[in-house]
């Protein structure tokens, strides 16, 4: 037989074997994604402590976000995942309200109109015109548990 040997420095994400069996399913690789960047932010072995926040945090984000906002929209990532360590860090499975955090919806929507005699006020998450998060308004009603 013949050999032919290439030689190629930029294609190895081409290349494959049959021994390596199939790829990991699309959620491993998402995870793996997500972790690689916001550990530019957060210590990887944070995001990886199964006992912390940041840890449920990225399990949200991989396994049950609709919005699936990808691992290289750092900015966006970042906002979201903060968030979402907001939820987790203060109770946020046992809150009253959820003030529909944790909801396909883009983070700025992470909140509800309270209208209080005359008088009307966010509660949750607050956003300006640019859809940048300026402030999280949150009433102990809502933190305390049920």
């Amino acid at each position: 037989g013949s050999s032919s040997s290439t030689v190629s420095s930029s294609s190895e994400t081409e290349q494959t074997s049959p021994s390596e069996g199939t790829p990991p399913p699309p959620v491993l690789d998402r995870r793996a994604n997500l972790i690689e960047s916001l550990s530019s932010i957060t210590p990887r072995s944070v995001l990886e402590d199964k006992s912390r926040p940041q840890y449920l945090a990225v399990s949200w984000l991989t396994d049950t976000d609709p919005l699936h906002v990808p691992a290289d929209d750092l900015e966006s990532l970042a906002t979201r995942f903060a968030m979402v360590c907001f939820f987790y860090s203060t109770n946020g499975p046992e809150w009253v309200s959820k003030l529909n955090f944790l909801t396909g919806k883009s983070v700025c929507e992470w909140n509800q109109t309270i209208e209080s005699g005359d008088s009307t006020h966010t509660q949750g998450v607050l956003c300006n015109a640019e859809q940048q998060v300026t402030g999280i308004s949150i009433g102990m009603w809502h933190i305390d548990s049920a």
